[in-house]
């Protein structure tokens, strides 16, 4: 073997110094997007909650742009997701990565030693290790490493091995380096003949997720969310890496073709399930930051930012809540809503992001501000929201109701007091009928008191204390009638009258008798009787009144009850409409991803073909030169034997001759 001249041991010594360099320290692994920017602030992870199916294939892209604006803000130290639910796994993930370091280090010393086995055992290990680590980050160690290893196998004089590493790294990083001092001038006339291959490479890798919308990084590059289909690769095993908040770190090597990713679950999968599902339930009540409370602890960070997102039923929309709140105590440092567009959803997160990133909201006499609406959760306390303000709407129409029927009970026991008692029969018929009205005037009020008792509390249970705000007015207006309708005599408490009744009743039932026996002197006391017409006219007047007041309550129930129907239509009318929307969206992702599936298998058969072929062909090139080799072979074996054989009768001739002359 030709030892290396003294300019290519500077330079060896050199590049072992410039290797050597980096810290070897421990040091968390997480993906290119998820390094931290501020190391001194406080440690934050970010969380993606999708509140329904339309929303969940967005989560891989707002996850990674909620993590990038988090960064930018230059305030916290972003911890990764994925490491955070996975940390036994992100710990083997850090110890592999500072052992190849090691071995890197280890190799380079060995061709500074001149011992090239050495060198290839020391960077053909940390390959190995390095292609176990997340290789989203470390793709670049893993480049160096594997080039290395190629120059190890370069300077022993191995040039069939060294070519076979070289189109290893050359397929997945064609802008690799070959110093010279390592690899010879034929070794870089072979990698420039590579990477012209990889110029012209018609390879293409499918990557699909389960679930989808991951994060997919393939040989250092981040290409989008699963599914994602990169162009333009050689026929080599590739290394890719998926992610997803929720779901471990998926990293494996592929050739070009169609590949799905079953992401498994995390070391935390319990607590991750456990939060998510309490948030989705109450996405605007108290468990939801209880959740977020325990899921940061969990994940052992002092804040969250949790990133609340739902379809908007207004066209194809996203409804947004962005919360960040610290661990400690539920405070929530910041809070904003937004609606962004489904197109631009991922683009548009940041600006939403500054007002929660940007400045700490201040606590209020030192206790923790919160955003929810005080309760119950979800559907269940919009539901006891509608009741509670219906009840509140009925306990307003029960005390008009009250009032009215106290009303015309008074009526009828003034006219009670106005009729002769000799009258038994109208008397008995006032005095039932003011009883009557004024118990139903009772049970109103009393039906009243009990539905806005039980509807401020339904709002108060749900958050809705903006809503229960109205009640005030329906007590003004059931006292402002309590006030009015009555006369002057019994204004307050009109029903405080109906005992009253009860002497008067009594004395004319004590008078009955005489009157029956001494008929002239009723009459004496009494002489104009009562008209028959005004009597009857005075009881079509109340029978009229009645009927009234039975139809103007008759038409408020059916009123009621209308509202209540169309209230319960809309309703239906909105989940029915909900239901088809989510069903055409379902059609149409089965549609989309068949046709995806059927575009994927035709260009999967297309690039079979097309390797067939070139395969074909190449072994059809090989067959010939090999056929052309052989026969040139053969046909130097004909020369050498037809020269050996000239020589041979040349020899001859001269031997003959030199004994003729020594004859």
């Amino acid at each position: 073997m030709r030892r290396p001249t003294l300019l290519t041991r500077t330079l060896i010594a050199t590049l072992v110094s410039w290797l050597a360099a980096g810290p070897v320290a421990a040091r968390p692994l997480v993906l290119p997007e998820q390094v931290s920017s501020a190391a001194s602030g406080p440690r934050l992870a970010v969380v993606v909650i999708p509140l329904d199916g339309a929303a969940k294939p967005l989560q891989g892209a707002l996850e990674q742009q909620a993590e990038a604006s988090a960064r930018a803000a230059a305030r916290f130290e972003v911890v990764p997701l994925v490491d955070a639910l996975e940390p036994n796994a992100a710990r083997e993930r850090t110890a592999r990565l500072e052992t190849a370091r090691q071995k890197m280090t280890e190799g380079q010393k060995a061709l500074d030693d001149l011992d090239t086995p050495k060198g290839v055992e020391a960077f053909g290990e940390a390959v190995k290790l390095l292609k176990e680590t997340n290789t989203a980050v470390t793709f670049d160690d893993l480049v160096k490493a594997w080039v290395m290893k190629a120059g190890s196998h370069a300077l022993g004089g191995e040039t069939a091995p060294a070519k076979q590493e070289i189109e290893r790294v050359v397929a997945i990083q064609p802008r690799a380096e070959f110093a010279p001092q390592f690899f010879p001038p034929e070794l870089i006339k072979f990698v420039e003949q590579q990477r012209k291959l990889a110029a012209n490479a018609k390879g293409e890798l499918v990557v699909r997720t389960e679930p989808p919308g991951a994060t997919v990084w393939v040989n250092g590059q981040l290409q989008g969310q699963s599914p994602v289909s990169v162009k333009g690769l050689l026929g080599a095993r590739h290394q890719v890496v998926a992610a997803l908040g929720g779901h471990a770190l998926a990293l494996t090597e592929l050739p070009p073709g169609d590949a799905l990713l079953e992401l498994k679950p995390t070391e935390s999968d319990a607590a991750w399930k456990k939060a998510v599902d309490a948030i989705v339930k109450s996405p605007k009540t108290a468990p939801r930051d209880q959740a977020l409370v325990t899921l940061g602890k969990k994940l052992g960070v002092d804040e969250v930012l949790a990133v609340l997102v739902k379809k908007s039923p207004a066209g194809e929309q996203l409804e947004l809540v962005t919360l960040r709140l610290q661990v400690k105590d539920g405070h929530n440092a910041g809070y904003a809503t937004a609606t962004l567009p489904i197109a631009s959803a991922a683009d548009a997160l940041s600006k939403a992001l500054e007002p929660v990133l940007a400045t700490d909201a201040p606590r209020v006499d030192k206790k923790p501000v919160t955003h929810f609406d005080g309760g119950g959760g979800g559907s269940g306390s919009s539901g006891k929201k509608i009741v509670g303000i219906a009840l509140l709407g009925v306990a307003a129409g029960l005390v008009a109701t009250g009032a009215i029927t106290a009303a015309v009970g008074q009526g009828r026991l003034d006219q009670y007091r106005a009729t002769p008692q000799v009258q038994t029969r109208i008397l008995e018929q006032l005095r039932g009928e003011g009883v009557a009205y004024g118990a139903v005037s009772l049970g109103s009020f009393i039906a009243a008191a009990a539905s806005t008792g039980v509807g401020i509390g339904l709002l108060a249970t749900s958050g809705g204390a903006a809503e229960a705000e109205p009640e005030p007015e329906p007590n003004k207006a059931s006292k402002k009638k309590k006030d009015s309708p009555p006369p002057p005599k019994s204004k307050d408490e009109p029903r405080k009258e109906e005992p009253r009744p009860e002497p008067v009743k009594d004395e004319p039932r004590k008078e009955e008798p005489p009157p029956k026996k001494d008929e002239p002197a009723p009459k004496k006391d009494e002489p104009p009787k009562v008209d028959p017409k005004e009597e009857k006219r005075r009881k079509e007047e109340e029978a009229k009144l009645k009927r009234e007041e039975e139809a103007r309550l008759k038409r408020e129930a059916e009123a009621r009850a209308k509202d209540e129907a169309e209230a319960k239509k809309k309703a239906e009318a909105d989940e029915k409409r909900r239901l088809e929307d989510e069903k055409r969206q379902a059609e149409a992702d089965k549609k989309n991803k068949k046709a995806a599936d059927e575009a994927a298998r035709k260009d999967d058969e297309e690039r079979r073909r097309k390797e067939e072929e070139d395969r074909r062909r190449r072994e059809e090139e090989e067959r010939k030169r090999q056929e052309d080799e052989k026969k040139r072979r053969e046909e130097d074996e004909k020369r050498r034997l037809e020269e050996e054989k000239k020589k041979k009768d040349q020899s001859k001739k001269e031997e003959d001759h030199d004994d003729l002359r020594n004859f």
